[in-house]
């Protein structure tokens, strides 16, 4: 996943230097993107719930802010809005999976997930697919990804959907 999300994040940072007119900010939205690549990356390589969730929350924030990356226009930052607050939605299943980690498990940490007892193992899992559901724009969350066409080009949604759910 890593060497995924690291090609996929290349190539989008390529296409977007051609696309993005010369009056626009660029160095902010290759700012956005690349916080937005290294949040994922720490996602994927995470060990432990914290740190994942340290890393969620980033690239939700990331996700957000190149959304609405023309931040003038009500709409697209109405776009961001719907975005954000539908994956939030989704981000609640990980801080569940957190919560019954601890309860079930004693710890955070990923590789002791499958020493937890019976019902907390499940909700764990549950949580975290939730999650994945939410960020990847699986149903019942899929409708976020057409209002993520609202960034700057189809790289935002490009970058949300091929990073995203390939984690």
């Amino acid at each position: 996943l890593v060497v995924t999300v690291a090609a996929v994040t290349l190539a989008v940072v390529v296409f977007a230097t051609g696309d993005l007119p010369a009056g626009e900010a660029r160095a902010r939205f290759h700012g956005l993107m690349l916080l937005f690549a290294g949040s994922m990356l720490v996602t994927v390589t995470a060990t432990d719930l914290a740190l994942l969730l340290m890393a969620w929350e980033v690239m939700g924030a990331m996700s957000y802010a190149l959304i609405g990356f023309w931040w003038r226009d009500d709409e697209r930052v109405g776009s961001a809005g719907i975005a954000f607050i539908t994956t939030r939605a989704g981000d609640l299943g990980l801080y569940a999976a957190a919560g019954c980690a601890i309860a079930g498990a004693g710890s955070l940490s990923l590789s002791g997930m499958d020493n937890a007892t019976s019902p907390w193992r499940d909700l764990i899992a549950a949580g975290i697919v939730v999650a994945a559901l939410g960020k990847s724009a699986q149903l019942p969350f899929s409708f976020w990804l057409s209002w993520a066409m609202a960034g700057p080009s189809a790289v935002s949604a490009l970058l949300h959907s091929a990073t995203m759910v390939a984690a």
